[in-house]
């Protein structure tokens, strides 16, 4: 394809000649050529085509400078791109192809970038061009370090005098002023004779690369350079003047003059028995806060090396990770300050650092002004997720989605609906939780072996390749843990696997008290405030995906289980042949749900407002039978997680109109009947009822008595008084004997008397004294007592009204 005006301009402004553009087969690439030689399949803009020419034998391949650059991993536009996994190599022009190579007695000029190269080619110069300062180094596949690539054992170097020529700006870069020093000290070693031209900066202080010297100095350009490069320079350390220190025999030193006047000398003193460098510097974003790690290559003077040492910059500076990480015998000497002086000489020596930013959680970021969901599949930019985490990963390019969508779809007859309708809401509604902020969590009960984690685990897979041995949490964990998981597992299914009751009596209460606190932060989006050391506040940590619990029970708490959806688990219900055929196709699951992402991003900003208005629409549908105010909205939520699978079912072909009228259907009435047995769940856990229930049994046990009202002996363990239809009750002693047989039984019952008191009023359970209090003024073998009146019936619902409970085991005789 010939150049484009737009491309033909951008070459000509570097001076460049149509005659040196076509020898050199510079063009203009379509999109379609770009996205095929880069070997990717995601849009990417036409551009420039520069072909390199392998010197090691590895094949050919394009650099291309694009008109609209994708975001890197750093966040910043990349202007030119390689194929994914094609080595740096250098930049040599068909035209001298052969000369560079091996003619020694010609003057070599060094680089960067295509246009410079061919600049100064045009200008009568033999020149080599870096695709970037750094590029003459690779990284071995074997050893994972960084060394000069093959392709400079394929250039004669022995006796030839070779000119850096870097931009101008290069004395306000210190990376690239090691670079142009590290890149003089490789060709040196391989016999060139070395020298570093300094560019001139433009008008203004403007940077000049070698392109737009020539072109600034027009017919004298080809002169001018000749003239900078008579006063070539001997490359310098750009360290060597800055600091004292230095390495020798495998340690990290410094040097001390010793003696006066011309007896003066320096001496080398040792710090250290290894020298360390600082190889990668990451930024580690987790949507809160940047949290920053040093990798560290460390080799010891015995000559043992330790790579990839990641260490905090928290703990960076104290060196204490020198023994934690190298063990007993990597040593910093005694004296005041020689842990800080070897602190200072590592990050001296290390400049050449690889600065990587990445994103530390799952979910939507909007990054260079677009949306990206982030998982550890992603190669354009950099998500660092730890193990078991990195196990979300999705495809970048999903293939057969519908066929793949067409199995999820299926994973709905692997039990009844009430079980998976809720389970696949939960899938395709997860990545919404950014915008619809989520607050409630799913609740997996069942007895043991009924299948609870290999189902969580069936559909999670559409997140990447799960197992129930590899959940992403446990309710052993620490509070700590959980909360950071839920923090990092931003707009996905969130596993915590096996709430089950325990032996132990302590166990089992911090469990429950770990649960409430992570329902309630569910429930209320929130995290735990924290203060720092200075006693400022840290940053909060609140979830952000969708959690479902796994368990043989719930914790204790009407409010608990108004923020949760209980779904009874029971193996019998079950077909596990469906669960053995989906687990052998799981690796099918996260092309649906790449394809729905691809799906939902160029949506989003416009999509929330409408999903709010139909979430509000199902919440009013099932409002009308609700025990509680949470339940209909969290119906509504998995209502629209279903609305949302069957609108991507139906626009990417999957399914018919009339299928998915049908799981529309089907699921309403699942959400209906999972209404109704939660809703029963949540009025036992009323105070009322616990209160209510709990007297009931302990007057049938005979734990706690009623005296009669009318006068007689006063029975142990009195908690009030009774008359043929109301129990008059005392109010601390009625309320500290259910708190007391609660824990003995392993429950709790934290309510107050207020709460108690307003809970049985909106029973209706309570008679009000005259006055509106609560606790009427009733007068009780000729005195007036404060009580709570409550008729007899609801003490014993089984005995016919009107029962004067003298039959009951501990009454007065």
């Amino acid at each position: 394809m010939a150049l484009e005006p737009h491309h033909l301009e951008d070459l000509r402004q570097s001076g460049l000649s149509d005659e040196t553009l076509d020898v050199c087969g510079i063009r203009s690439a379509p999109e379609k050529d770009v996205r095929r030689k880069l070997r990717r399949r995601k849009k990417l803009s036409p551009g420039i085509e520069f072909p390199y020419t392998a010197l090691n034998g590895e094949g050919d391949f394009s650099r291309f400078k694009l008109d609209d650059p994708p975001v890197g991993k750093n966040g910043r536009p990349c202007k030119y791109l390689s194929p994914v996994g094609a080595p740096n190599h250098l930049y040599i022009a068909p035209t001298l192809y052969r000369e560079i190579l091996n003619d020694v007695t010609r003057d070599l000029l060094l680089t960067e970038g295509e246009k410079k190269t061919l600049a100064a080619i045009q200008a009568g110069f033999a020149c080599i061009g870096l695709a970037g300062v750094w590029c003459w180094r690779g990284k071995n596949s074997q050893t994972g370090h960084s060394e000069p690539i093959p392709d400079l054992d394929h250039i004669a170097w022995k006796r030839r005098n070779v000119y850096i020529v870097f931009d101008s700006d290069l004395a306000e870069n210190a990376g690239v002023r090691r670079a142009e020093w590290m890149l003089a000290q490789e060709l040196q070693r391989r016999g060139a004779i070395v020298r570093v031209v300094r560019l001139p900066d433009g008008a203004g202080g403007q940077k000049v690369g070698l392109d737009d010297f020539l072109v600034l100095h027009g017919d004298r350009g080809s002169d001018e350079l000749r003239r900078l490069i008579q006063e070539a320079q001997n490359p310098e350390d750009p360290t060597s003047a800055d600091h004292p220190y230095r390495e020798q025999g495998g340690c990290i030193g410094y040097m001390k003059l010793i003696g006066r006047g011309d007896n003066a000398t320096e001496v080398f003193v040792p710090l250290a028995n290894f020298v360390a460098r600082v190889v990668e510097d990451r930024a580690l974003d987790d949507g809160a806060e940047v949290r920053r790690h040093f990798v560290v290559d460390m080799k010891l003077s015995d000559g043992r090396r330790l790579s990839q040492i990641e260490v905090s910059a928290a703990q960076f500076a104290s060196m204490s990770w020198v023994v934690r990480e190298a063990g007993v015998k990597a040593r910093i000497v005694a004296g005041q300050g020689a842990q800080d002086r070897v602190r200072e000489a590592i990050q001296v020596f290390s400049t050449d650092v690889r600065e990587l930013y990445a994103y530390a959680h799952t979910g939507w970021r909007k990054i260079g002004g677009r949306w990206l969901y982030l998982h550890a599949g992603r190669t354009d930019v950099q998500v660092a997720l730890e193990p078991p985490l990195n196990r979300y990963a999705l495809p970048e390019a999903p293939e057969d989605v519908p066929a793949a969508v067409r199995l999820s779809m299926a994973l709905l007859k692997v039990g009844p609906v009430e079980l998976t309708i809720p389970l696949l809401a939960a899938v395709y509604l997860a990545p919404l939780c950014e915008f619809l902020h989520l607050d409630f969590a799913l609740a997996l009960v069942g007895k043991t072996g009924s299948l609870k984690s290999t189902l969580s685990a069936l559909f999670l897979c559409h997140y990447g390749n799960f197992e129930r041995t590899s959940l992403p949490g446990s309710w052993e964990s620490t509070d700590n843990a959980l909360e950071r998981l839920l923090f990092t597992l931003k707009d996905v299914i969130a596993v915590a696997d096996d709430y089950a009751p325990r032996a132990d009596v302590g166990t089992q209460r911090r469990q429950a008290a770990r649960a409430q606190r992570i329902f309630r932060a569910m429930g209320n989006l929130s995290g735990r405030s924290r203060m720092r050391a200075d006693r400022s506040l840290e940053q909060e940590h609140p979830p952000r995906g969708l959690l479902i619990s796994t368990g043989e029970d719930l914790p204790p708490g009407q409010s608990i289980l108004a923020r949760t959806l209980c779904v009874e688990v029971n193996r019998d219900q079950l077909d596990l042949v469906a669960i053995s055929n989906a687990q052998s196709q799981t690796h099918l699951l996260p092309q649906a749900l790449a394809g729905y992402i691809d799906w939902l991003a160029p949506q989003l900003d416009e999509f929330t407002p409408e999903l709010r208005e139909t979430w509000r629409q199902h919440r009013e549908r099932f409002s009308q039978q609700a025990a509680h105010l949470r339940i209909p909205e969290i119906l509504a939520y998995l209502a629209l997680g279903i609305d949302l699978f069957t609108s991507f079912a139906q626009d990417i072909g999957a399914a018919t109109e009339g299928e998915m009228k049908e799981v529309a259907t089907r699921a309403h009435q699942a959400l209906l009947t999972l209404g109704e047995k939660h809703g029963r769940r949540v009025r036992e856990e009323d105070p009322a009822e616990v209160f209510l229930t709990s007297l009931s049994s302990m007057l049938a046990q005979g734990t706690v008595t009623l005296a009669r009202r009318d006068g007689g002996d006063d029975p142990l363990n009195k908690i009030g008084w009774r008359d043929t239809d109301y129990a008059y009750l005392i109010p601390d002693a009625a309320r500290h004997a259910v708190g007391r047989y609660l824990r003995e039984s392993d429950g709790h019952f934290p309510y107050s008397a207020r709460a108690i008191n307003e809970a049985l009023n909106g029973r209706g359970a309570l008679v009000k004294g005259t006055d509106g209090r609560s606790t009427p003024l009733v007068k009780i073998r000729g005195k007036g007592r404060r009580v709570l009146q409550i008729p007899l019936r609801l003490l014993d619902p089984d005995e016919d009204e009107g029962d004067d409970l003298g039959n009951w085991k501990g009454t007065d005789k």
